[in-house]
């Protein structure tokens, strides 16, 4: 099966990255913590699949396995928050 990101979706992203960065807010990035560009297409394919095949919604254990990291990034952050003078 061959399948490719949409055209514009790296702009979006930087375009989230660098509002997040003016407004002083945490960005967190979902590709990365699913493995990077055109990691959606990994998951729509891997047994059983953590991906639905529109390569956008994902299923119960692709939402599991994100909700781990995202969990895990925040609780960082709050303790790099809380380790500062």
């Amino acid at each position: 099966m061959s399948w490719s990101p949409p055209p514009n979706l790296g702009v979006v992203r930087e375009v989230q990255r660098a509002v997040a960065r003016d407004e002083g807010l945490w960005f967190w990035d979902w590709e990365a913590a699913m493995g990077g560009p055109c990691s959606i297409h990994r998951w729509v394919e891997h047994d059983p699949p953590w991906a639905l095949a529109d390569h956008v919604h994902l299923r119960g254990a692709g939402y599991r396995a994100t909700a781990d990291q995202l969990f895990a990034a925040l609780m960082a952050e709050y303790e790099r928050y809380r380790a500062a003078p």
